[in-house]
């Protein structure tokens, strides 16, 4: 998809770059937009999938799923 984004940056790196903005990170090896989130649904094991609005779908790790809902909360 046209939205989605390989860079050689680290992602702690891409994290540090990008935390004025909407972007939180929901698995090792990835950070969302959480503008682009369409909605949420739950998937196995706490995880949740996350429906973006260019037709991806993501998994949210179970480690990541708390601090992505209280940053959606807000």
């Amino acid at each position: 998809h046209s939205d989605v984004y390989e860079v050689k940056h680290k992602l702690y790196e891409l994290e540090e770059i990008f935390s004025t903005f909407d972007f939180e990170r929901c698995s090792k090896s990835m950070i969302v937009n959480l503008e682009k989130i369409e909605y949420l649904s739950p998937h196995f094991g706490g995880k949740l999938e996350a429906h973006l609005k260019n037709g991806e779908k993501i998994i949210i790790s179970r480690r990541y799923v708390h601090n992505l809902k209280i940053k959606l909360d807000n």
